[in-house]
């Protein structure tokens, strides 16, 4: 089971406890979805660096999912995309994007992922990396995953924010 899919698990408990991540912003109001359909970032090669491409899958209703299922449909999504055999579903109705730089970037990278509107919240985690820590009053080393989270300031602010990142790095610890 990929690490990915353990992301999007993690990310099913945060949207749980701060909702208001997932949610898109149309012409008339903001929009709370009930379900949650995860937008994964992924790239597609082309011929030179110029042609490349970062296309956006929809994982439709994660939070019914369990992580191997989630894993095998991950893997599923990313393969028709990259085959060019993407469904209309398959590329829309996200309500929250996770656009990972892991692998891609040196460890401990991190970026600042662009919304992929109209979702206002967007967990970018990066390439694990050592670090010391002070664990009990002891210098140790742990393996942490540095993450970015980009949101709309229209529907979210710092608060919630705050909240979604504890409960994702809650998740993620245990």
């Amino acid at each position: 089971v990929s690490v990915n899919a353990f992301l999007a698990k993690a990310l099913v408990y945060a949207v749980r406890r701060v909702p208001m991540a997932n949610a898109i912003i149309t012409d008339e109001a903001i929009k709370i979805h009930a379900k949650i359909n995860l937008g994964i970032a992924i790239s597609k090669a082309g011929m030179t660096e110029y042609d490349s491409a970062l296309v956006v899958g929809v994982l439709h209703d994660v939070g019914a999912l369990g992580v191997v299922e989630l894993d095998l449909r991950m893997r599923q999504l990313i393969d028709r995309v990259r085959a060019g055999n993407a469904t209309t579903e398959d590329l829309s109705g996200s309500t929250i994007t996770m656009s990972s730089t892991a692998g891609i970037g040196p460890p401990g990278l991190v970026s600042t992922p662009i919304l992929n509107q109209p979702n206002v919240a967007l967990v970018g985690p990066s390439t694990p990396i050592d670090r010391p820590m002070v664990i009990d009053g002891e210098v140790v080393v742990r393996t942490v995953m540095p993450m970015s989270f980009t949101f709309d300031h229209r529907a979210l602010d710092g608060e919630p924010a705050a909240r979604f990142m504890s409960a994702l790095n809650d998740a993620l610890s245990q």
